[in-house]
Protein backbone atom coordinates (compact mmCIF):
# COMPACT_ATOMS: atom_id res chain seq x y z
CA UNK A 1 0.00 0.00 0.00
CA UNK A 2 2.90 2.07 0.86
CA UNK A 3 4.47 2.23 -2.72
CA UNK A 4 0.92 2.54 -4.20
CA UNK A 5 0.82 5.56 -2.47
CA UNK A 6 4.46 6.94 -3.17
CA UNK A 7 3.63 5.87 -6.89
CA UNK A 8 0.08 7.89 -7.26
CA UNK A 9 1.27 11.23 -4.98
CA UNK A 10 4.39 11.24 -7.67
CA UNK A 11 3.73 10.28 -10.74
CA UNK A 12 -0.13 9.68 -10.68
CA UNK A 13 -1.23 12.65 -9.44
CA UNK A 14 1.64 14.95 -9.09
CA UNK A 15 0.77 15.62 -5.89
CA UNK A 16 2.82 18.63 -3.88
CA UNK A 17 0.48 19.47 -0.44
CA UNK A 18 0.58 17.56 2.67
CA UNK A 19 1.83 14.40 2.46
CA UNK A 20 0.79 13.15 6.07
CA UNK A 21 -2.69 14.15 5.59
CA UNK A 22 -2.65 12.65 2.08
CA UNK A 23 -1.36 9.17 3.38
CA UNK A 24 -4.05 9.15 5.73
CA UNK A 25 -7.10 10.00 3.64
CA UNK A 26 -5.21 7.65 1.29
CA UNK A 27 -5.69 4.80 3.73
CA UNK A 28 -9.45 6.12 4.66
CA UNK A 29 -10.19 5.78 0.84
CA UNK A 30 -8.54 1.93 0.64
CA UNK A 31 -10.59 1.06 3.81
CA UNK A 32 -13.91 2.69 2.48
CA UNK A 33 -13.64 0.94 -0.72
CA UNK A 34 -13.09 -2.76 1.15
CA UNK A 35 -16.11 -2.20 3.15
CA UNK A 36 -18.39 -1.28 -0.07
CA UNK A 37 -16.37 -4.41 -1.62
CA UNK A 38 -17.78 -6.62 1.77
CA UNK A 39 -20.49 -5.04 2.07
CA UNK A 40 -21.49 -5.34 -1.68
CA UNK A 41 -20.58 -9.29 -1.65
CA UNK A 42 -22.90 -9.86 1.46
CA UNK A 43 -26.11 -7.55 0.28
CA UNK A 44 -25.76 -9.42 -2.99
CA UNK A 45 -24.33 -12.15 -2.75
CA UNK A 46 -25.87 -13.59 0.84
CA UNK A 47 -28.72 -11.76 0.79
CA UNK A 48 -29.89 -11.30 -3.28
CA UNK A 49 -28.98 -14.41 -4.02
CA UNK A 50 -26.55 -13.44 -7.09
CA UNK A 51 -23.66 -15.74 -8.06
CA UNK A 52 -20.63 -14.89 -5.97
CA UNK A 53 -18.29 -14.75 -9.43
CA UNK A 54 -20.68 -11.81 -10.93
CA UNK A 55 -20.59 -9.69 -8.02
CA UNK A 56 -17.10 -9.64 -7.49
CA UNK A 57 -16.50 -8.93 -11.39
CA UNK A 58 -18.90 -5.85 -11.12
CA UNK A 59 -16.83 -4.79 -7.88
CA UNK A 60 -13.79 -5.54 -9.48
CA UNK A 61 -14.10 -2.79 -12.78
CA UNK A 62 -16.29 -0.56 -10.38
CA UNK A 63 -13.97 0.01 -7.11
CA UNK A 64 -10.81 0.77 -8.78
CA UNK A 65 -12.95 3.41 -10.43
CA UNK A 66 -14.46 5.05 -7.37
CA UNK A 67 -11.06 4.68 -5.97
CA UNK A 68 -9.64 6.91 -8.63
CA UNK A 69 -12.06 9.40 -8.48
CA UNK A 70 -11.61 9.72 -4.44
CA UNK A 71 -7.94 9.63 -4.83
CA UNK A 72 -8.23 12.60 -7.79
CA UNK A 73 -10.58 14.85 -6.00
CA UNK A 74 -10.29 13.79 -1.98
CA UNK A 75 -6.80 12.31 -1.75
CA UNK A 76 -4.70 14.22 -4.16
CA UNK A 77 -6.55 17.44 -4.60
CA UNK A 78 -5.37 19.76 -7.04
CA UNK A 79 -2.42 21.89 -6.20
CA UNK A 80 -1.92 25.01 -6.49
CA UNK A 81 -0.17 26.86 -9.05
CA UNK A 82 3.03 27.51 -7.78
CA UNK A 83 3.54 23.88 -6.80
CA UNK A 84 6.60 23.41 -8.02
CA UNK A 85 5.94 19.81 -9.93
CA UNK A 86 3.59 21.80 -12.27
CA UNK A 87 6.06 24.02 -12.78
CA UNK A 88 8.17 21.83 -14.23
CA UNK A 89 5.27 21.04 -16.94
CA UNK A 90 4.82 24.52 -18.27
CA UNK A 91 5.49 24.24 -21.86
Amino acid sequence: MLIGFLLNRKITFRYCGNNAGALRRYVASYGFGYIINFAGLWLLVEKAGIAHEIVQGGMTVGLPIMLFVIQKYWVFPAAPAHCPSHARLAP
